[in-house]
């Protein structure tokens, strides 16, 4: 079988959509996409899908994205989708950064080393589907080629293209509520 159903207390964020909380200027673009859990190499992930043909969706395949507002129209027609996912697209100037287990689950606090970097940052951050992870949107180009490292406390992922992220639209709090200039 290859559908995922993670256990209802992981599913539970990612169905808690606050999508007018996402910045308008993610929530205009024509580069999102649904999502929906699935197991591969026998481990559950998160596959996008194309709004409009109900089919794989690619995150270098402009043809396979759509507008936020059809994406939430199919979420509303296809119950096995679990959410809108945003595809960072060369020169769109939009950068992402994922923190993963960076939310401590018995407090719901930021670690330590996730606080810092929500901090330095200084721009639109929001839970991820899990609950257990924050993503921060940036005005940004990475610097490098390098995207994932891991650290002892969690792992952290950086792009700016042919990748997408989930978007809950949970905003953390105290974060700008717009995408902000970080290039710096």
């Amino acid at each position: 079988m290859n559908d995922f159903t993670p256990p209802a207390a992981q599913m539970q964020p990612a169905v808690r959509h606050h999508l007018d909380q996402v910045p308008e200027s993610l929530r205009g673009k024509e580069q999102w996409v649904a999502w929906r859990y699935q197991v591969r190499n026998d481990k559950p992930t998160k596959i996008p899908f194309d709004a409009k043909s109900g089919r794989e969706a690619s995150s270098t395949d402009p043809r396979t994205w759509s507008s936020l507002a059809e994406v939430v129209h199919a979420l509303g027609e296809d119950a096995t989708l679990s959410g809108p996912g945003f595809v960072f697209a060369k020169d769109d100037g939009f950068c992402g950064v994922d923190l993963d287990r960076a939310i401590d689950p018995t407090s719901g606090a930021l670690k330590p080393w996730a606080e810092r970097i929500v901090r330095d940052l200084d721009s639109y951050c929001e839970v991820s589907p899990s609950g257990t992870g924050v993503k921060i949107f940036l005005r940004a180009t990475k610097p490098g080629k390098r995207c994932r490292t891991s650290i002892e406390e969690g792992e952290i992922e950086i792009y700016d293209q042919a990748r997408y992220f989930t978007v809950t639209g949970r905003r953390w709090q105290g974060t700008p509520a717009e995408v902000e200039d970080r290039q710096e």
